[in-house]
């Protein structure tokens, strides 16, 4: 034993000996940092200085890789109400994206913000390592730090102890840089005012001459005046009547969309509900006699006229939330009970495509408290959505129970192997509420399979699916990568409402 604690000193020794230099340069780089981006600064044009706060935070995390491993650097601006800009500075993995706004409670960046806390996040399954830390600007004013690498054992209390620092010597050349800037502002309006007392002498003396002789002008003008702001009120008023009268008009247009939309859906239903089903007797007939020929033919009519009919039901929810008639039936149900319910309505659909179901739920999960018809319609619409994109492929549903803030949560997460989305269509999903699946088909390669078959269809459902969500105090993302797959995640409150 006292051989093996003799041995273990020397490569101790030799790792401090190691960390010097990288210490020292940690320590140099601390030490000029505020200096040298002051000076940065101050060399800007008044174009480069129109957002001095990002623009220092860009340079200041280039100065950074020098002595951390870096693959992406980020800066997190507040904005407006409960939203964050989060900025990527540099970045090695792939292109620089432009600047997203973002909810506070979403990512490093809105943690830091919103708590003004240093956050270190170790390497897990999909996600880099990273560390963020706040950058305090004075008051209650601050901007967020964050660096990600993508080694396992990049960051520990140490690189966050430094980027820290590093965030103090930041904040250190922005005060400064302000304060300079306020005194220059301040003994420019001291000049400009010195300058406009002296004016307003001049034109005082010269306006007492000669108010005798143009008093009269003066009140005529002024009369005049106020004739023509009367007239401009009296446009004002007819023209605010106009674009009222229009308003209610485009409502009325918009509420007759949607009561045509509800009407049309209806009368669709029933001839379609008969297609599926003499699809399916003539699938089970020709299975009977031995057709094999025209079954896979069959399945294709039956999955197309599903599908048709899961998109009659969107188009019937989307007319409901634009004239503002969706609400909540909120209800205790058993969560492993109904994810098992829709993964079984939904198994038929996804194996007809060749694919495989996986589906791993707890007994122990216990009950929710939500509207179990919209959480059945949320999976149901991701469960559709993944099969459309997946081909002989997996589908697999995951739910488990955690805690955020303080309130529990259920957590549903589907993943699935397919073809997988770009980041332009996945914001299409939400943005126009349809994704061109027939477009992203082609420039796939040819990947997808006939439209007859479910690709081209739009992912209205998606897009109702989040607003669900979000009406039920939650949320859904969508991480995908082209021929890597898709994975859906649905976060909703355990009890909707805290009844």
């Amino acid at each position: 034993m006292s051989g093996d604690s003799g041995s273990s000193g020397a490569p101790s020794e030799a790792t401090e000996l190691d960390a010097r230099p990288i210490e020292a340069a940690r320590h140099a780089l601390l030490a000029g940092l505020a200096p040298e981006l002051l000076a940065m600064i101050r060399s800007w044009t008044v174009d480069d200085a129109g957002e001095p706060v990002v623009g220092l935070a860009r340079a200041a995390l280039e100065r950074l890789r020098w002595v951390l491993p870096i693959d992406r650097g980020l800066v997190g601006v507040p904005g407006e109400g409960d939203v964050y800009s989060r900025v990527v500075a540099f970045s090695t993995r792939d292109a620089i994206e432009e600047p997203r706004e973002l909810p506070r409670s979403e990512g490093l960046l809105g943690v830091v913000l919103g708590e003004g806390r240093s956050q270190l996040r170790p390497r897990g399954e999909g996600e880099p390592a990273a560390l963020a830390v706040p950058v305090q600007l004075g008051g209650s004013r601050r901007l967020a730090l964050a660096v990600e690498s993508d080694e396992p054992d990049a960051y520990g209390a140490g690189e966050l102890r430094l980027l820290e620092d590093f965030a103090v010597q930041v904040a250190v050349a922005l005060e400064r840089y302000g304060l300079e800037d306020r005194l220059r502002s301040a003994e420019g309006r001291a000049q400009a005012e010195a300058a406009a007392r002296s004016a307003a002498e001049t034109a005082a003396r010269e306006a007492q001459e000669r108010r005798a002789e143009h008093e009269n002008v003066r009140i005529d003008e002024l009369l005049k005046g106020n004739a023509r702001l009367r007239e401009e009120i009296e446009n004002l008023r007819r023209e605010e009547a106009q674009l009222r009268q229009q308003k209610n008009a485009a409502e009325a247009a918009n509420r007759a969309k949607s009561a045509f939309l509800t009407n049309m859906s209806h009368e669709l239903r029933n001839p379609l509900n008969a297609i599926i089903g003499y699809g399916e007797m003539l699938q089970e007939q020709a299975e009977e006699q031995g057709y094999e020929d025209i079954i896979p033919d069959l399945g294709r009519i039956c999955m197309s006229g599903q599908y048709l009919m899961s998109t009659l039901h969107d188009v019937i929810d989307m007319s409901k939330i634009e004239s503002g008639r969706v609400g909540l039936t909120i209800q205790t149900f058993d969560i492993a009970e109904l994810v098992r319910e829709v993964a079984g309505a939904a198994e038929p659909m996804i194996e007809q495509k060749g694919n495989k179901l996986e589906v791993h739920v707890d007994d122990e999960l216990g009950t929710m408290h939500a509207d179990m018809g919209k959480v059945r319609q949320v999976l149901f619409n991701v469960l559709v959505a993944s099969s459309r994109l997946t081909t002989d492929g997996e589908i697999s549903v995951s739910v488990w129970r955690d805690v955020f803030r303080g309130a529990e949560r259920v957590i549903l997460r589907v993943r699935d192997d397919g073809i997988g989305m770009n980041e332009e269509e996945i914001l299409k999903i939400f943005a126009s509420l349809a994704v061109n699946e027939a477009s992203s088909s082609e420039r796939r390669g040819g990947r997808a399979t006939k439209t007859g078959d479910g690709e081209g269809v739009g992912n209205l459902g998606l897009a109702i699916s989040r607003y669900y969500c979000q009406l039920m105090g939650g949320n859904m993302l969508v991480e995908s990568r082209l021929g890597l797959g898709t994975t859906y995640t649905i976060r909703l409150p355990a009890t909707v409402g805290g009844g």
